[in-house]
């Protein structure tokens, strides 16, 4: 999987997992910001294993 591909992967299921974040953090931006630091933690842990 190319690297273009997992960032179109993350564009993709944002909307969906910020809907499920937004439910579970008192206001936006908390979930917004945890939503992305979930998916930069996926991307360094990726580039680490190949």
């Amino acid at each position: 999987m190319t690297e273009a591909e997992l960032i179109n992967g993350c564009k993709l299921y944002f909307p969906f997992m910020s809907k499920i974040a937004i439910r579970y953090y008192e206001n936006k931006d908390d979930a917004v910001a945890s939503i992305n630091f979930a998916f930069l933690k996926l991307l360094q842990n990726l580039k680490q294993n190949n």
